[in-house]
C-alpha cells in the first residue's frame, strides 16, 4: 500500500492493466461501505465544435437509459435489489459515474 500525500489523508492503492486502465482503491474509515467511481477524462471543455455543445452532459445521462443487453428498469432493479445508490456527474474535464453500497454488494458492482 501506498502512503498518500498530505493533502489528500488516505491510503491508495494503484494498478496499472497491461491495456493502460488504471484502478485505484483507496482506504478510508466507513466501515461496512463501498463506493465504486468510474472516472472519463473528458468533460465540457473537450467538446470543440462550434455550435455543439452538451455531449458530454448527454452522455451522462444515456448511460442510465439501458442498452440491447440491460435495460434501464433492470440497471435500476440491480442498483436496488443490492440496496445501492448510483449517480453521475459532468464538469469541465471529467465525466464520473459512482455507485455506494453495502460491503457485501461490492462483487455485484
Amino acid at each position: 500500500m501506498q502512503k498518500s500525500g498530505e493533502a489528500f489523508p488516505f491510503p491508495v492503492d494503484e494498478k496499472v492493466f497491461e491495456n493502460g486502465l488504471r484502478a485505484y482503491v483507496v482506504h478510508y474509515d466507513s466501515p461496512g461501505l463501498v463506493a465504486f467511481y468510474s472516472v472519463v477524462r473528458t468533460g465540457s471543455r473537450n467538446e470543440v465544435e462550434p455550435g455543439k455543445s452538451g455531449f458530454a452532459h448527454f452522455f451522462e445521462h444515456m448511460m442510465f437509459r439501458g442498452t440491447d443487453k440491460l435495460s434501464q428498469d433492470a440497471y435500476n432493479d440491480v442498483i436496488k435489489g443490492i440496496g445501492a445508490d448510483s449517480n453521475a456527474y459532468t464538469s469541465d474535464d471529467l465525466t464520473v459515474y459512482h455507485i455506494l453500497a453495502g460491503k457485501a454488494a461490492l462483487p455485484k458492482i
